[in-house]
């Protein structure tokens, strides 16, 4: 059978830019967008943001107040839009790196990146990213951190998905809340909207909640 003429061009252009070295990018599901870029992988952080993280899809925000709507439990769970790109938050805390909180930018393609949590601001990173090997905070003998041994830092606009995840990897993206709430991992929060997460139980986040009151008021 011959090929038909269209079917030849298509051929013969993905074959000239596989070629020339440049990116080809097709639509796929997320998981096949992960890209593993580490020698060293934070395994239980990857899965909780791919598999677990409770996510929220920030439509608007002003004044510090944002409105969003329920989008799914960890980027796998999540179906790009083709209405066009979608900004992800988590429901309760922040993603964090060195102390720029990012959002999860999801285009219609699949393909993610971070981006700055707030329009026009940039994000703080490892200078060395990407790099070999990573410079990590050093402590001198009484256990404080050496000031001149800190990881130099530089800023950029966004972070493509396998960047974020080496920052993963070395502890420098963080999930602000995976140590808190009534089980002591992020879940099980009210956060932007309580429904969100699957694990939030009122009588228990009240418990949980009373519990730290009782905890911070002091003794007569």
């Amino acid at each position: 059978m011959i090929a038909k003429p269209y079917k030849m061009i298509v051929m013969l252009s993905l074959s000239l830019m596989l070629a020339a070295g440049q990116a080809v990018l097709f639509p796929a599901p997320i998981a096949q967008a992960q890209v593993l870029g580490s020698d060293q992988l934070n395994t239980h952080d990857r899965q909780v943001l791919f598999e677990e993280i409770p996510l929220v899809q920030l439509l608007s925000e002003q004044d510090g107040y944002a409105k969003t709507v329920c989008a799914g439990s960890g980027l796998n769970n999540i179906k790009p839009s083709p209405a066009g790109p979608i900004i992800l938050i988590p429901n309760a805390g922040d993603l964090s790196v060195a102390g720029s909180n990012v959002s999860i930018k999801l285009d219609p393609s699949g393909q993610i990146t971070f981006v700055p949590r707030t329009q026009g601001q940039l994000i703080r990173v490892p200078v060395n990213l990407n790099d070999k090997p990573y410079i990590a905070p050093t402590t001198n003998d009484s256990g404080k951190s050496n000031k001149d041994d800190v990881t130099p830092t530089k800023e950029v606009v966004s972070l493509t998905l396998n960047e974020g995840l080496q920052l993963m990897d070395h502890g420098h993206l963080v999930w602000t809340a995976n140590n808190q709430g009534p089980y002591g991992n992020g879940f099980g929060l009210p956060g932007h909207i309580a429904a969100c997460d699957p694990q939030f139980n009122e009588s228990v986040y009240k418990d949980f909640r009373d519990s730290l009151q009782k905890d911070a008021t002091p003794e007569p």
